[in-house]
């Protein structure tokens, strides 16, 4: 399609599908891997040192990010991700049961969920000009589950007839042709200044409000963002060890066969996807307009203590996998609603600082919120089983809960006109790794 610029909406659905199907293949690959050859012992401190280097690399980009050009930035990304996945490829089929090739590709995919993240949101955000039609919104958002439903049917089925390097080179396929996607779009359209971009969106009379009032709504602006990111934490927390727990019973339950328990997490990110993608066409808008953002919020912590209250009841182990597989099946609620409320949520916050605060919870927030789960987890499966790691994160639910409580009474608490409210489909695609 030549001269469609970088942020068309069909180019931005094909990038979107292209990048989340590579990630889809190198991050069922490389569970599969690590949890077969090196065991389940391995799995905390993975989850630590990932935290640690997705930490650093979200930090990185987005200091590179101001220097380079946006578009040469995806392309950089992207060519880069190809070459490190060939070199791992080869690696892999040459040393098989290399602990540091093995963990090596772990990392990989979790450095591709983060940059994917962050890509799609800023090419949605930075690439198009405010006065575009609002519904490429949810056209990107639907590419994600589209290719995690395609993929992961893809891997489900072809699992036991190809080896794991051979599905892992679909991941540099995929990689050139999110490269090829975008690269005839030629330079991205400047965005167009925004007329409230100047005017604090905190109030539509900020000129008329006092020193006073302008530090009142400042301290509430604060505390809003302080509350964003106890609630990511909070979330973080809870995903990261309620995956652990899910890996662990899934190894167990399929005793350490690396097909089967490839195809078995393949199935389970197609059903998944497939899930969210009817959730977000189907419900989504639908549901914020009317139950609102409180119980957007809090129906995910609602649904994650009804499954940890089933799973304490029960030790029975094939009870318990199924449990935990609902539990990881939270990610539907999560990126179906959950997500999209909080990116509602962000657009009560001043423009000159959004950006900023989106940066942090990215980049700072859930990062270090996995590296204190990972530690406790590393720490904590030396003393206790795994199947009992529930009792450590239903208490931080409580957390959870009043975080959200927290700010929805700030959010009431700010004065914007109806017209700076975003609305609910206008939210930046969000790809989470979790």
């Amino acid at each position: 399609m030549p001269g469609l610029q970088a942020g068309h909406p069909a180019r931005l659905f094909g990038f979107t599908f292209c990048v989340m199907s590579s990630f889809i293949i190198c991050r069922t690959i490389a569970d599969a891997v690590l949890l077969t050859r090196l065991g389940t012992i391995a799995l905390p401190p993975m989850l630590f040192l990932s935290a640690a280097v997705v930490g650093s690399v979200s930090a990185w980009w987005a200091y590179k990010t101001r220097k380079l050009h946006l578009t040469a930035a995806v392309w950089v990304t992207q060519l880069s991700s190809a070459a490190v996945t060939a070199v791992l490829l080869l690696s892999l089929r040459a040393w098989p049961h290399s602990g540091i090739v093995i963990c090596s590709l772990y990392l990989l995919a979790e450095i591709r969920g983060c940059l994917n993240a962050i890509l799609i949101a800023v090419l949605l955000n930075e690439n198009s000009c405010p006065s575009d039609d609002k519904g490429r919104f949810p056209l990107v958002n639907a590419a994600a589950p589209v290719a995690g439903l395609v993929m992961g049917t893809f891997v489900g089925a072809e699992a036991e007839q190809f080896e794991a390097t051979t599905l892992l080179g679909g991941c540099i396929v995929f990689d050139m042709l999110a490269w090829i996607v975008l690269s005839r779009a030629g330079q991205p359209p400047e965005p167009e200044p925004h007329p409230n971009d100047s005017v604090s969106p905190t109030s539509s009379h900020v000129d008329a409000q006092t020193p006073d009032q302008l530090a009142s709504e400042d301290l509430r602006t604060r505390r809003f963002v302080r509350a964003i990111l106890c609630l990511v934490a909070c979330k973080i927390v809870v995903l990261t060890i309620v995956g652990y727990e899910w890996k662990v019973v899934a190894s167990e339950i399929f005793t350490n066969n690396e097909k089967r328990l490839t195809a078995y997490f393949g199935t389970f990110y197609a059903v998944a996807d497939g899930l969210i993608l009817a959730v977000q066409l189907l419900l989504t808008r639908h549901f914020l307009g009317r139950s609102g953002i409180v119980v957007s919020l809090l129906l995910l912590p609602l649904y994650l203590t009804a499954l940890g209250i089933a799973s304490l009841l029960t030790q029975y182990p094939p009870v318990l996998f199924w449990l935990l597989t609902c539990a990881r099946g939270s990610m539907v609620i999560r990126r179906g609603i959950h997500d999209v409320a909080l990116q509602v949520l962000y657009g009560r916050l001043p423009a000159s600082i959004r950006r900023e605060t989106v940066a942090w919870v990215l980049g700072v927030a859930r990062p270090a919120a996995e590296a204190v789960a990972a530690g406790g987890i590393a720490a904590l499966s030396l003393v206790m089983s795994p199947r009992t790691f529930t009792w450590l994160w239903l208490p931080v639910l409580l957390a959870w809960f009043w975080s959200v409580m927290r700010l929805c009474t700030l959010w009431n608490g700010f004065h914007i006109s109806s017209s700076e409210s975003p609305a609910a489909d206008s939210a930046p695609a969000q790809t989470d790794r979790t």
